[in-house]
Order: C-alpha cells, then structure tokens, then sequence
C-alpha cells in the first residue's frame, strides 16, 4: 500500500459504529483494531462507496498501545470485532507509517 496516497485521502474522523448509516458515504481510509481470538493488529480501513475492507499492516505498534485502546473502550479480550484507536495509536502511526 502506497501511505503517500493514504496519507492523502486519511479519514480520521470516520466512525465504523454509524458507517452505512448515510447515504452519501465519503471515501478514503482510516485505522482500525481488527481483533479476532485475541489478538489485535492495527489494520488499514479502506472506506468504498459501497463496501469496506481491511488490510493488516506489515509494521504493527506494540501491543500494549492495542490493549490499552482496547481496554479505554471497555472492549473484552475475547472479543472479536473492528475498534476505533485512540489518540496514543494515532501519533503512533503518524510518527511511524505516514512520515516519508
């Protein structure tokens, strides 16, 4: 994935909880916490006109920036599911995939 082009169309105000909920649905991407038998990776959320799609990224944050936005949203270890990440992911990726 081109993060020139992420960088460029990055959506950090999208929200995965009312995504269909409008009917003329910007495109881009934005980052989510793709849990799933708990484990959480950071993912790349690429927002269509008409579906979505993630993809887990190479380079991954340490797992404790996961864990502890997993745990500010009160989300289970167990639980399966997309989760938004907080500000301390945001700078994370900011500092480590979107510089170039």
């Amino acid at each position: 994935m081109d993060m020139a082009v992420v960088k460029k169309n990055i959506r950090w105000d999208f929200s995965i909880d009312n995504e269909f909920s409008t009917p003329n649905r910007r495109t881009g991407y934005t980052f989510v916490i793709d849990q799933f038998a708990a484990s959480p990776q950071l993912a790349l959320y690429r927002i269509g006109p008409y579906s979505s799609h993630t993809d887990f990224l190479e380079k991954q944050p340490p797992q404790e920036l996961l864990i502890k936005a997993l745990s500010e949203q009160c989300i289970a270890p167990t639980e399966d599911g997309l989760f938004k990440i907080n500000q301390e992911l945001r700078h994370w990726i900011e500092d480590h995939l979107l510089k170039y």
